[in-house]
C-alpha cells in the first residue's frame, strides 16, 4: 500500500472532460430529433385533419349581422350631356280667337277740316291755314299720337305734318300740315291715338 502513489487529476483535465461529455450529449441530441423530408410530410399529412377539427372546434358561431350604416353624403352632379337631336315638328295648332284692335280713336280729315270717318271722335274742325284741331270722344293726355299726310281717300299729298296735345283741351289734339318748303298749307290727314 505504501508503494503506490494516489493521483489528483489537474482543473484543466476536468474541465476538458465536461465540455467533451456535453458536446456528445448534445450530438446525440441532434441525431435524433433529425427527419427525413418523407417523414416530415407524412407526419404534417396526418396531423392536418387533426389541426384543421382543432381550429374549427375553437372558432365559434357566425355572429348575427350589424346594423345598416348611415347613407353616405351626395356626391358632386356629373357634367352635362350632349344635347340630344331636335324632335319633330308638331301639328299646327288651331287659330286663337282675334285680338282686340291696337287702337280705337283714329280720325280721317280733309283739307277743309271736315271729318270723313272715324272712330271715338267727338269732333274736328280747321282752326287756320295748315292748323286743324281734332276732339277725341275721352281724355288723351296720357296717350301716344300719331298722323300721316293723305286721303281721305285715294289722294295722296306731299308736305310735312305734326301733331301734338291740343292746350287745355284734354280730349283734343293739334295738327299742323305744311308743304315740301315748311309753309303752312291745308292738306288731307289721318290721325291715331293710341292709349
Amino acid at each position: 500500500m505504501g508503494g503506490f502513489k494516489r493521483l489528483v487529476p489537474s482543473f484543466a483535465v476536468v474541465i476538458t472532460g465536461t465540455a467533451l461529455v456535453v458536446a456528445l450529449g448534445v450530438t446525440s441530441l441532434a441525431a435524433g430529433s433529425v427527419r427525413t423530408p418523407q417523414a416530415t410530410t407524412s407526419s404534417e399529412r396526418e396531423a392536418g385533419p387533426t389541426a384543421a377539427a382543432s381550429e374549427s372546434q375553437q372558432r365559434g358561431p357566425r355572429g348575427p349581422r350589424g346594423p345598416r350604416g348611415p347613407r353616405g353624403p351626395r356626391g358632386p352632379a356629373g357634367p352635362t350631356g350632349p344635347a340630344g337631336p331636335a324632335g319633330a315638328a308638331g301639328a299646327v295648332g288651331p287659330a286663337g280667337p282675334a285680338g282686340a284692335a291696337a287702337t280705337s280713336l283714329w280720325a280721317v280729315v280733309d283739307a277743309t277740316g271736315t271729318l270723313v270717318r272715324n272712330k271715338g271722335v267727338a269732333s274736328a274742325q280747321k282752326n287756320g291755314t295748315g292748323d286743324y284741331q281734332v276732339i277725341f270722344s275721352q281724355d288723351v293726355t296720357t296717350c301716344a299720337y300719331q298722323a300721316t299726310l293723305g286721303g281721305p281717300t285715294t289722294g295722296l299729298f306731299i308736305g310735312q305734318i305734326t301733331v301734338g296735345q291740343r292746350a287745355a283741351i284734354p280730349a283734343g289734339v293739334r295738327v299742323l300740315t305744311r308743304d315740301s318748303a315748311g309753309a303752312a298749307t291745308d292738306g288731307p290727314f289721318f290721325v291715331s291715338v293710341f292709349c
